[in-house]
């Protein structure tokens, strides 16, 4: 394990363990379309420039706090290993008193689709990371409606089961373009609501007591920016 000091580390992504329960499969293609569309220089320089924020846990393993989709994507992409940037160690401590701490710190999130699951559940690498079709909704509706990422961790699962309580799920694997311009009108109403634009203070409240995002990772914004400018040219 490197020393802490350094500022980041390089490890396998294989080897990361997440802090989250789950993630949207259709976010994670996205973002391997965008992987694919970069040349070898730009991937290389985009692993160097963006580590991901982790913690050291028990047994010395790293837990990633973000950019859980992105990870994935690059797993999926047989990329080996990239950047950590540490944030804490608590190595020192015991399982138990880990997960104990890492919640009282707002750093994982250990809900399945809007359902509070033990510790013990957390899955143990980015491949175990189960599938929420409404997160992936969430990501679409923030890119279509060009609202910037809140920087408050996990904020998007909060917009993914407010969502989940207006749209079913039968609705959005049958008719996910319906879905989605539904999801759309949900966002504007909100937006409106509060008196603002579409943006990022028309997402549902942050749980209380969050911190703010260490890093500027926030899921490869650089490479949705020109994803996106790439498809509507095409």
């Amino acid at each position: 394990m490197g020393d802490i000091g350094v500022g980041w580390v390089e490890a396998k992504l294989e080897e990361l363990r997440p802090t989250q329960m789950t993630l949207g499969y259709d976010e994670v293609a996205f973002k391997r379309r965008i992987w694919r569309a970069q040349t070898s220089d730009e991937r290389s320089r985009f692993i160097c420039e963006h580590p991901f924020p982790a913690v050291v846990g028990p047994k010395g393993e790293y837990y990633i706090l973000d950019g859980h989709h992105l990870g994935r994507a690059l797993f999926d992409e047989g990329v080996d290993k990239v950047r950590l940037s540490l944030i804490d160690d608590f190595s020192h401590l015991d399982p138990g008193m880990f997960w104990q701490v890492m919640e009282r710190r707002n750093l994982i999130y250990p809900y399945d689709q809007g359902r509070r699951r033990d510790f013990e559940d957390m899955p143990k690498s980015l491949r175990d990371l189960l599938d929420d079709p409404f997160r992936s909704l969430a990501a679409q509706v923030r890119r279509f409606c060009q609202y910037g990422k809140d920087p408050t961790p996990f904020v998007e699962f909060q917009w993914a089961d407010y969502l989940r309580n207006h749209i079913s799920f039968s609705t959005l694997r049958a008719y996910p373009e319906r879905a989605f311009k539904y999801a759309r009108r949900l966002l504007q109403k909100r937006a409106t609501n509060l008196g603002g634009k579409v943006g990022a203070n028309s997402m549902p409240p942050a749980q209380s007591g969050r911190p703010r995002c260490y890093h500027s990772l926030r899921s490869c914004d650089e490479c949705d920016a020109r994803a996106l400018q790439t498809m509507s040219s095409a």
